[in-house]
């Protein structure tokens, strides 16, 4: 099954395949409109990452069931939950690390170089430590150089400068 056709497949809580959610198409051309279309790149791939994340989750719990349905035996449903055991820590450690990147205002590939495995005040030393390498988008920088906006600076005219030149017997 590909990750289009997972994303399509809507699953309930006791694991039973609903009925595809019926669309409307568009009247002359048959086909049903895409929504996305509409909205920017930058939200298409980011929705495009969701699915395909959700569509792997799903993956992954319909493995999970699979397996624990299939222990017969003590040690196989213990092998099963230890396995399911690792997977949470992991995912678990992947919020933590994600969510302290967000309170210190790095981008979400930064939030892989924070460690693995270890506790919150570890990370946020680490978050803080490249936080102050990045710069935030909620301080804006002061812009330097060059004439503020609202100073009385007077205007440069170049042909103004051109005949006080002139004027002066300087080359022109």
């Amino acid at each position: 099954m590909t990750v289009e056709q997972e994303q399509q497949q809507q699953v309930d809580d006791e694991g039973q395949e609903l009925p595809p959610e019926k669309t409307e198409t568009d009247p002359q051309g048959g086909q049903e409109p895409d929504p996305l279309s509409e909205l920017p790149e930058w939200a298409q791939k980011e929705i495009k990452d969701l699915r395909t994340e959700a569509a792997s989750r799903r993956t992954k719990l319909r493995e999970a069931q699979e397996a624990l349905s299939k222990a017969k035996t003590p040690e196989e449903f213990e092998a099963a939950t230890s396995e399911l055991a690792a997977q949470i820590a992991d995912l678990e450690d992947a919020i933590l690390r994600r969510s302290v990147a967000d309170e210190h205002g790095l981008p979400a590939d930064l939030a892989d170089l924070l460690p693995k495995g270890a506790d919150k005040a570890q990370v946020e030393a680490a978050a803080k430590a490249l936080a102050r390498y990045v710069p935030s988008a909620r301080t804006p920088l002061e812009p330097r150089g060059g004439i503020s906006p609202g100073s009385d600076a007077v205007r440069f005219d170049p042909a103004a400068e051109v005949e006080k030149i002139r004027a002066s017997g300087g080359v022109f």
